[in-house]
């Protein structure tokens, strides 16, 4: 196919005309002329403007399509409102149209058709900041038609010239013409049908279009050339600069993205690390106060109970003296009965020495009397103990009167009631007097035998009524103590149940304090035993690691989730160790498979609709699973929808699954900070109300177990011997009164036997007097331990206050720190201070070491703490104040400080270590992943292909080349050579590639160590490149490593029938003029290909030069036109200076020359373009230019020879 005619309508200061063409056709004229403004507009059909394949006055270096020395750039829309620097021909705007009509060439079949460009635009802006702007764009092919300028134009009343409009382009052909195909500004599809048509084809593909296209627009310009080597890799190689930079700067920002991940990775390593140092120091820094509290709670408690210890002492050594008083006072009474004995004998002696008669009869009568005396003694002792003994029973009794017992002990209740009944039974009897009648009785020196009589008649009935107290106090069936050891046994029972109800919500509390949900026992047991024994699987719960978007689904898909939302996330490496960790220990716990979940994560399979849109989660395994295991269960309107849902949750929480429907209810949620929050503050009052209620369980066994010991020790008292009281009274008043009716008569032979007896009292006095002192001493002692029993009770009153002060200060030290359990530290206490674990010297050094340390790991941690905000982001700092360190002050302040700051510690680990390091990892896999697909799957890849693909081309090209010859040389080129630093890359650019190509996806191109020693040096090399600070320099070192063209150093061999073989480099200079004609020659052979010259069917014979042959001799220059005119067939159309054509003139056939004329009326600007026609006659020409030749040769020899004689 060959360009028949150009029409032009609006296009640049060119008149709105036909143009044809002949097979040769020149363009003259002066610069600015309009030579490439019909160039262009010649370019803009066989382009349709693409970008990056059309470049408008290349001849002129517009190449980049910039602005041009200041000048306005020339656009498509600038050409139709016929720009010239600010001033415009067309400032009202315009429709432009060019047309190219091509027809078969000789010996082709086919059908001719015209290729249309229709545009139209508009001036915007003001004063300097004019220009043009798009309005339409048409692109149109009309097969089997030649247009004409009046198929675009009319000529109207005035003699004026008008436009069609484009938007009614398409109609107006097409109620003329049966092939118009319009692609409107499909410029893809149009390229595609154009080159299509020049291959007697409906369409190509782009890629063919497209490199068609370039070719032909880039054979235009002249360009210098530098050396063989430019020439090849400039000129005849393709490098589309524009998609290599956007490959490295998607390389380059995913190297960033993986190395930028990478170091978020250590951040977040090095923040975790420094998080698990200030947690640990501010852990410390509490746990040394809190010990420091309970060894100050130690040392008063222990304090207290010296002084009760003491005052134990002091009561025991009294009952001890009180003892010593007895047997002395029994020792006394003993030496008091001798001494009477002594006084009778020697009252005997006496009565013999005065000779009584009736001495015999007297002392039969005598002990008879003391007989009566000691058994009514002992009477009244036994008479004393029992009467003691049922005092203590009636006290005991009426304190049992006395309780206020809770109802809900009834068995004591109803036992109290029996033992009030039997007190009033009781009631008329005075203990009281009756012991002290006994008392003064048993105290008298003779005994009264009236009111020993009396005292008889007085404990008539006794002994029944106190039987009876004695058994409902401490009988051995339902009494009051009996009754008391089964509510002690009850109370034991929950005491234990009320313990454990305490431990249990302690342990909920300490757990919702430190930032976790409030799981059920099993589960955290099942953490516990997790992070005690397999911490490095970092162990997390589901619902710890997921928010509630709102709180409207909540309960309901909490419901739905039920046990699922207790699930264990664990690292992936760890799921199958963790799973058999579970069946060792016996846990109740399931282990999610995380590694799969992600592995078939498929989001977009998420319905629209579902519930987990309702929950948001960071981490990406709970992610996954969320997604596989609940994205299909969507949010339904009511009960009906449900009906017919296969996985369905509606808002009140009713939910179907598995062909069932059921109600998705929960007593607890657990999702989100705020479910956390009341969570915690249930668990408080809970844990408050257990602590309380085991408070209450302990106060009451304590007043049970102290009546049970008070019970535990009466005895019943028995008062049988007041019978035979009155049998001995009735004795000892007949004895007495047969000794008053003796006649005695003193005997005078017993003086001696009086004398020693005298001396014997006397003696038995003595010793009775020294049991008197004894006593006295004793009673003294008991004085001073009653004195020292006063003076610790004064003192025990502060020791007691001390203590409850130090109790309530741990107990704040409990409400501050949730994880604490008042009653674990306070029973702690108790058991070092019941087991002397500790001395008190040593719990007061305890003290004040501990408060010591606590100063000091409070320094520590504030310098953890800094070191910490040094390195963290200002989103992950703490907002904490710091205390002054005193020291020597009360650290009790900083305490609530340091559990704060605990508490958003372990927040922040949760957030950076179980959710921050997971996600970056995960992402960092993802971005790896990314990289290495685009790096080795495609840049590198490329680059190699690209490499391969080069040589190809020049296989191909020579293949072309091999076909043309200039005369008797032929041209081929050679890349044999590798540029050793490229070698290099090349090398490993296919290592890369057969990794792709052989390892797994997952394989890491930068940890892999298949790479040989030398690969790994070029790696790291373009990873210096890629994460470079000089993001310039980089880019442009890659984009000189990414052009293939680079790689080879080429050459051109001249090869000739004679059989030389010479290097175009070595040739001359090697560059100039000596360079041009193989150049235009190899030139011709990329277009040739790139149309399909040589292929069968028909192509485009067309080529295009601007500023052609400018620095080829004029023999050349017609050898080279005669080369691509006789030898390839081609249609030539060639623009150059006017001053440069004449020498060439005899090769073309048809010759448009260009001029400026000035004009009016032609808008802002004042000229245009005149273009002459005219058709040249070769032989003629031919013969003017020999002549003038010939000419100019004899002139030269005249000027010659005068030269010469001029010397001679």
């Amino acid at each position: 196919m060959k360009l028949d005619k150009l029409i032009l309508v609006n296009w640049g200061a060119l008149r709105s005309q036909e143009y044809p063409m002949g097979n040769m056709t020149l363009l003259t004229g002066p610069t600015g002329s309009g030579k490439s403004t019909m160039l262009d507009a010649l370019q803009t059909v066989m382009t349709a403007v693409y970008q990056n394949i059309f470049s408008y006055n290349p001849g002129q270096d517009e190449t980049t399509q910039g602005a041009r020395n200041g000048k306005t750039k020339r656009t498509l829309w600038s050409y139709v409102v016929g720009a010239e620097d600010n001033l415009f021909a067309r400032p009202n705007g315009a429709h432009g149209y060019i047309a190219a009509v091509f027809k078969p060439s000789e010996g082709e079949e086919g059908r001719e058709f015209t290729a249309l460009v229709a545009a139209s635009a508009r001036v915007d802006g003001a004063g300097e900041r004019r220009q043009a702007v798009s309005e339409k764009l048409a692109l149109l092919i009309i097969d089997g038609v030649a247009l004409q300028l009046g198929d675009l134009t009319s000529i109207e009343i005035d003699g004026g010239m008008a436009v069609v409009a484009v938007e009614k382009i398409e109609h107006h052909l097409s109620g003329k013409y049966r092939g118009v195909t319009n692609f409107r500004d499909s410029k893809r599809e149009y390229l595609c049908q154009l080159y299509g048509r020049f291959r007697g084809q409906k369409t190509v593909s782009f890629a063919e279009a497209e490199s068609a296209a370039r070719a032909w627009s880039q054979s235009i310009a002249h360009k210098p050339i530098g050396s063989v080597d430019d020439l090849v890799k400039h000129q005849i190689l393709e490098l589309d600069t524009t998609q290599l930079s956007q490959r490295i700067g998607q390389i380059s920002k995913l190297m960033r993205q993986v190395n930028e991940l990478r170091k978020e990775g250590e951040r977040l390593s090095d923040n975790v690390k420094r998080l698990d140092k200030l947690g640990k120091a501010v852990g410390d820094t509490a746990r040394a106060h809190q010990s420091a509290s309970q060894s100050q709670l130690l040392v008063s408690s222990l304090a207290l109970r010296e002084d009760q210890r003491q005052l134990e002492a002091a009561t025991s050594a009294i009952e001890g003296l009180q003892a010593l008083i007895d047997e002395e006072t029994d020792s006394a009474d003993k030496l008091e009965q001798d001494r009477n004995a002594k006084n009778r004998s020697l009252t005997q002696i006496h009565a013999q020495m005065m000779g009584i008669p009736a001495a015999e009869q007297k002392t039969r009568i005598q002990h008879q009397i003391e007989q009566c005396d000691g058994k009514i003694k002992a009477v009244f002792n036994a008479l004393q103990h029992n009467a003691s003994t049922a005092q203590q029973l009636d006290t005991a009794a009426r304190s049992v009167a006395g309780m206020q017992i809770p109802p809900e002990q009834k068995e004591i209740a109803d036992a109290a009631r029996q033992v009030v009944l039997a007190l009033a039974a009781a009631g008329t009897l005075d203990i009281a007097t009756h012991l002290r009648s006994i008392n003064e009785l048993a105290r008298a020196e003779e005994v009264d035998v009236l009111k020993s009589l009396m005292l008889v008649n007085d404990f008539e009935g006794v002994d029944a009524a106190l039987v009876k107290l004695h058994g409902a106090l401490a009988g051995t069936e339902k009494s009051f103590v009996s009754a008391l050891h089964t509510q002690i046994a009850q109370l034991r029972a929950g005491e234990h149940e009320a313990l454990r109800r305490e431990k249990d919500t302690a342990s909920r509390k300490a757990n919702l304090a430190e930032g976790g949900a409030d799981y059920p026992p099993h589960i955290r047991h099942a953490l516990k035993e997790f992070r005690s024994e397999l911490g490095a699987a970092r162990a997390q719960v589901l619902c710890d690691l997921v928010e509630p978007v709102s709180a409207d689904w909540q309960a309901a898909i909490e419901g739905y989730l039920g046990g699922a939302r207790f699930n264990l996330v664990v690292d992936q490496a760890w799921e199958g160790k963790a799973i058999d960790f579970v069946r060792q220990k016996r846990l109740r716990a399931n282990v999610i498979q995380g590694s799969f979940c992600l592995k078939n994560l498929k989001v977009e399979r998420t319905a629209s609709d579902s519930i987990i849109h309702e929950l948001s989660t960071e981490h990406p395994i709970a992610h996954a699973y969320l997604h596989d295991q609940f994205g299909q269960v969507v949010k339904v309107a009511d009960t009906e929808a449900l009906r017919h849902t296969s996985r369905g949750l509606t808002k009140d929480g009713k939910g179907s699954g598995s062909r069932t429907m059921f109600t998705a209810d929960t007593d607890m949620l657990v999702f989100g900070q705020e479910a956390k929050r009341l969570a915690k503050q249930r668990a408080e009052q809970e844990h408050a109300q257990a602590e309380q209620e085991l408070t209450q369980i302990r106060v009451q066994l304590r007043e049970l177990q102290g009546a049970l010991a008070l019970m535990g020790q009466l005895q019943c008292p028995s008062f049988a011997a007041i019978a035979d009281l009155e049998s001995l009274a009735r004795q000892l008043d007949a004895a007495r009164q047969d000794l008053s009716r003796l006649d005695l008569t003193q005997v005078s032979k017993l003086e001696d036997e009086a004398q020693a007896l005298s001396i014997e009292i006397t003696a038995l006095e003595a010793r009775k007097t020294a049991c008197s002192k004894n006593i006295g001493g004793h009673e003294k002692a008991i004085q001073g331990h009653q004195a020292a029993i006063t003076r610790l009770h004064f003192g025990m009153g502060g020791k007691q206050s001390r203590v409850d002060a130090d109790t309530e200060r741990l107990r704040d030290l409990c409400i501050v720190n949730g994880s604490l359990s008042f009653t674990a530290v306070t029973d702690e206490v108790a058991a070092w201070v019941n087991d002397s674990t500790y001395s008190q010297s040593q719990a007061s050094n305890n003290v004040g070491k501990q408060t010591a340390l606590s100063w000091q790991l409070y320094g520590d941690a504030r310098n953890a703490l800094g070191e910490y905000h040094a390195h963290a982001r200002i989103d992950e700092r703490f907002e904490t104040a710091q205390g002054d360190d005193l020291r020597d002050g009360d650290f009790t302040p900083l305490y609530a400080m340091m559990v704060t700051l605990q508490e958003r510690t372990r927040a922040q680990l949760t957030r950076q270590k179980d959710i921050g390091l997971i996600k970056n990892l995960e992402q960092l896999r993802t971005a790896e992943s990314s990289f290495n697909d685009v790096f080795t799957k495609q840049f590198c890849y490329e680059i190699r292909n690209a490499v391969d693909t080069g040589v190809r081309t020049l296989k191909t090209l020579n293949t072309e080349l091999d076909k043309l010859k200039f005369g008797t040389d032929k041209f081929r080129i050679d890349w044999s050579e590798w540029i050793p630093e490229f070698k290099a890359y090349y090398d490993f650019f296919c290592a890369t590639s057969e990794m792709a190509d052989t390892q797994e996806a997952s394989s890491s191109l930068f940890a892999d160590p298949v790479l040989s020693a030398d690969n790994c040096v070029v790696r790291d090399r373009l990873v210096q490149l890629l994460l470079s600070d000089d993001e310039d320099k980089a880019v442009k070192e890659l984009q000189r490593v990414a052009d293939y063209r680079n790689y080879r150093r080429y050459e051109i061999y001249k090869e000739s029938d004679t059989g030389s073989h010479v290097r175009l480099s070595e040739w001359g200079t090697g560059s100039g003029g000596q360079l041009e004609t193989p150049a235009y020659i190899i030139h011709a052979a990329v277009v040739t290909n790139r149309l399909k010259r040589f292929e069968k069917g028909n192509s485009l014979h067309l080529l295009v030069n601007d500023e052609s042959f400018a620095k080829m001799d004029e023999g050349r220059a017609r050898d080279v036109l005669k080369f691509l005119r006789d030898n390839l067939g081609m249609q030539l159309i060639c623009a150059m200076p006017t001053k440069h054509a004449g020498a060439i003139k005899p090769e073309f056939s048809r010759e448009w020359s260009f001029s400026r004329t000035v004009a009016d009326g032609n808008g802002e600007v004042g000229f245009v373009s005149e273009s002459d026609e005219r058709e040249l006659r070769s032989d003629k020409l031919r013969e003017l230019w020999e002549l003038r030749r010939a000419q100019v040769r004899e002139q030269a020899q005249i000027n010659f020879e005068a030269a010469e004689q001029a010397v001679a």
